[in-house]
C-alpha cells in the first residue's frame, strides 16, 4: 500500500454543464424580429460560454427540425461537437465558417429545439469524440431515436452494464453515457411499440408518446446523481434531474422560450437583454422532468416514487460561478463562519497577511478577514473604554490600538490554468509545481510573517505541498496557516465530486499516516478482512448494502488530530526553511450552518452520508482497492 504517494493534480471534477432552449415559435418569427438567421445557435453558444467554469475539455451541441417530416428524405437530427482548447469558441467558429459557396454549417442547424454542453474529464488522454456529449442512439422510427446530454455520474455503473447485457446487447465501453443512451433506446423502443397497431398513424404514436413513463422505467436503472437534457427523433425533447437534486437544474418559461441550465446565471445574463427577470428562473425540482411535446404541449411532473433535496455542498463552495444568486453570500458565510474558531486557535493576528488561493476562495477570504477584524474591533473598544476610564488614553495610544490589525493582500497569482491537454504524469507533476508564483512586491509585505492563506477547499493537498507552501516559504513566509471553507473531503462520491480513489484525498493519507504512526497496523489488517467479506457480498448480491469500514480507520483519531497532520504531511522537507505549516478546517456541522439548508444538503463527501446503498457500494469498492493497492475507479 503506498500511503505516501501524492495524485498527481489538485482539481476537482466532475461536474459538467448543460443548456436547452425550445423556441415556443416558428423560426421565421425569431429571424424577422431578432434580424438573427442564427439566434438559437447564438444563445446557446452564449449559454455555454456562461458555462465554461463547468466543462473546459469538449463541447457539443444537438439540434433538431419541429416536424420532422417537414424535411423529407433529409436529416432532421444533427449533432456537432468539438475537443480543443477552448471548445465552446471552437465549435461555434467551426458551424459558422463559410465554404466556397458562401454556405456554413449553422444554416442547417435552425432548428426549434438546441441542447449544449461543456464536458469536463478528469482523465484528459481518454476525451474522445465517442464520448462528448450529446450522445446519441440511432433508430429509423423517430420516436426511438434520441440524442442526450449529462451533467453527472452514477454508481451503479456496473449493474446498469449487466441489465444491457440481459436484453442482448453488448456495452463497448465503461462509458455512463453509453449505458443511458441504450436505456433511452430500450425504454422509447418499448414504448412506441405499446403505442403502434393497426391503423394508427405516426402522427399519433408521436403524439401520445409518454416521456414521463419512459424516464420512470429509466430512473429504476440508475442510482446516481444526474441533470439530463434531450431531443426524441419526433420533436419531443425534455430535462429532468435526478431524485436527490444532487446535481443543479434551471429553467424559465415565456411566451418565446422554453430555457434550462446547470447555473442560473446562464439563463439570467443570456436572455436578460430579451425580457427575462431573474424571478422568471425557478430551480427545477428533485425528480421531475419538463416536457416541451413536438406540438408545443408542456409538462412537468414527477417521475420518481422518492423525492428529497440533497445538493450538492461543492455547488457554492467550488462550481459555481460567483454570480449565481445565494453563491457569493455563502462563500462569504463560509469564511466569516470560521472567524471564532481562527482567533481562538492563532490569537493576535496583528502579525499576519490574510490571503487566498484559488480566485474561487475569494469570498470567503473576505468574509473570514471582516469578520476576523468585527471581532478585534469590539476587543480594541473595550481596551479603549478600561484606558478611558483609568485615565491613561492618549493620541498615541489610541493610534497604535487602531492600527494593529491584520493586513489583506493577494500573495499569489496564476498565470494561466493548469488543467491541459498534456497528458504524460510527469508533466502535469512539472505543472503543478509551477501553478502559481509569488507577486514580488506583496511578498516584501509578509516577510517574516504568518500568512493565512484561505481556500476554499484542501482535497488532495498535492499543489499546496508541492507549490503553495513552497512558494510563500521562498519569499519569507515565517508561519503558514491554511484555512479551508470546507471540512475534511473524507470519502469518494459517484453523486457530487469525481473521485473514487481513497488515496486522492490528504485526510485518508493523514489517517493512514497516523495508523502506522501509533501503531495501529493491527486493527487496520482487521479491517481489510472485513472489506473483502463485504466486497465479495457486493458482487453476489447487487442489494446488499455494506457497513461503512472507512469510517472506522478515521474514528481511531480525532478531527483535529487528523487536521494537524494534514499540516505536517503538506510541509516541505526537502529545503531550507524552519518555518511551521497549520491546516484548519470547519467540522460538517459547522459547515451545514453556514449554507443555511439544514440537513438538506449532500455532505457524502465529507461525512459518508450517501442518499443511497450505491454510495456504501462505491466506497467499500474504494477502500477494496485501496488495500489492493489498485489505482482505479470505484464505479
Amino acid at each position: 500500500m503506498k500511503e505516501n504517494s501524492l495524485p498527481s493534480e489538485d482539481t476537482i471534477g466532475h461536474h459538467c454543464g448543460i443548456a436547452y432552449i425550445r423556441l415556443r415559435k416558428d423560426p421565421e418569427y425569431y429571424t424577422e424580429k431578432y434580424a438573427d438567421p442564427y439566434f438559437l445557435l447564438n444563445l446557446v453558444y452564449l449559454m455555454l460560454l456562461r458555462q465554461r467554469n463547468r466543462g473546459q475539455d469538449a463541447a457539443g451541441i444537438a439540434t433538431a427540425f419541429i416536424p420532422y417530416h417537414s424535411r423529407p428524405d433529409s436529416e432532421y437530427l444533427f449533432k456537432d461537437k468539438m475537443i480543443s482548447a477552448d471548445p465552446v469558441v471552437d465549435l461555434y467558429k467551426s458551424v459558422l465558417d463559410k465554404d466556397l459557396t458562401g454556405k456554413c454549417i449553422a444554416d442547417e442547424r435552425a432548428g426549434q429545439v438546441m441542447i449544449g454542453h461543456v464536458l469536463y474529464s478528469t482523465m484528459l488522454s481518454q476525451v474522445d469524440y465517442r464520448y462528448v456529449h450529446p450522445i446519441e442512439k440511432m433508430d429509423a422510427w423517430p420516436t426511438r431515436r434520441i440524442a442526450i446530454a449529462m451533467n453527472g455520474n452514477f454508481a451503479n455503473n456496473k449493474e446498469q452494464r449487466d441489465f444491457m447485457r440481459s436484453l442482448g446487447k453488448a456495452p463497448t465501453s465503461l462509458s455512463d453515457m453509453e449505458t443511458l443512451a441504450e436505456s433511452f433506446g430500450h425504454f422509447l423502443s418499448l414504448a412506441h411499440e405499446l403505442l403502434a397497431g393497426p391503423g394508427k398513424s405516426m402522427d399519433q404514436i408521436s403524439s401520445d408518446l409518454d416521456l414521463v413513463h419512459v424516464m420512470r422505467r429509466v430512473n429504476r436503472q440508475l442510482k446516481g446523481a444526474y441533470a439530463i437534457e434531450g431531443i426524441v427523433g419526433n420533436g419531443d425533447s425534455f430535462f429532468c434531474r435526478d431524485p436527490f437534486g444532487i446535481r443543479p437544474l434551471f429553467y424559465a418559461k415565456t411566451e418565446e422560450f422554453v430555457i434550462a441550465a446547470s447555473e442560473p446565471s446562464a439563463i439570467a445574463t443570456t436572455f436578460s437583454t430579451l425580457g427575462l427577470v431573474n424571478d422568471d428562473i425557478q430551480e427545477l425540482p428533485p425528480g421531475h422532468i419538463f416536457i416541451v411535446k413536438a406540438d408545443g404541449r408542456i409538462q412537468l411532473e414527477q417521475f420518481s416514487d422518492r423525492v428529497e433535496s440533497r445538493p450538492c455542498m461543492f455547488e457554492p463552495v467550488y462550481f459555481n460561478r460567483p454570480n449565481n444568486r445565494g453563491t457569493y453570500d455563502t462563500r462569504k458565510r463560509l469564511g466569516a463562519d470560521l472567524a471564532i474558531k481562527v482567533h481562538h486557535l492563532l490569537g493576535d493576528l496583528s502579525d499576519t497577511v490574510i490571503s487566498y488561493v484559488p480566485n474561487t476562495s475569494l469570498s470567503a477570504a473576505l468574509g473570514l478577514y471582516e469578520e476576523l477584524l468585527s471581532i478585534q474591533a469590539r476587543q480594541q473598544a473595550k481596551e479603549i473604554l478600561n484606558l478611558k476610564e483609568s485615565g491613561e488614553l492618549d493620541a498615541q495610544r489610541l493610534e497604535k490600538i487602531l492600527m494593529t490589525r491584520p493586513r489583506f493582500e493577494q500573495t499569489l497569482t496564476k498565470d494561466h490554468k493548469i488543467r491541459t491537454f498534456i497528458s504524460q504524469k510527469k508533466d502535469r507533476h512539472q505543472l503543478v509545481a509551477t501553478a502559481y508564483d509569488s507577486i514580488e512586491d506583496s511578498a516584501r509585505l509578509y516577510y517574516g510573517k504568518r500568512v493565512l492563506e484561505v481556500e476554499d477547499s484542501v482535497v488532495k493537498g498535492t499543489t499546496l505541498e508541492r507549490n503553495v507552501i513552497r512558494t510563500l516559504a521562498r519569499a519569507g513566509a515565517r508561519e503558514i496557516v491554511v484555512v479551508s471553507s470546507c471540512p475534511q473531503i473524507r470519502y469518494p462520491c459517484p453523486y457530487g465530486i469525481e473521485m473514487s480513489t481513497l488515496r486522492e484525498f490528504i485526510a485518508f493519507r493523514a489517517a493512514i499516516a497516523l495508523v502506522y504512526q501509533r501503531g495501529y497496523e493491527g486493527r487496520l489488517e482487521e479491517i481489510k478482512l472485513a472489506t473483502h467479506e463485504q466486497q465479495e457480498k457486493i458482487d453476489a448480491d447487487p442489494e446488499f448494502v455494506p457497513l461503512n469500514l472507512v469510517d472506522q480507520i478515521y474514528d481511531l483519531f480525532t478531527y483535529d488530530e487528523i487536521s494537524q497532520k494534514i499540516g505536517d504531511l503538506v510541509t516541505p522537507r526537502d529545503m531550507d526553511w524552519e518555518g511551521s505549516v497549520r491546516v484548519i478546517y470547519p467540522d460538517v456541522t459547522e459547515h451545514r450552518r453556514s449554507h443555511n439548508r439544514g440537513m438538506e444538503l449532500d455532505t457524502a463527501c465529507l461525512d459518508g452520508t450517501y442518499p443511497e446503498k450505491g454510495g456504501l457500494r462505491v466506497l467499500n469498492r474504494a477502500l477494496w482497492n485501496y488495500f489492493c493497492d489498485r489505482d482505479e475507479r470505484a464505479y
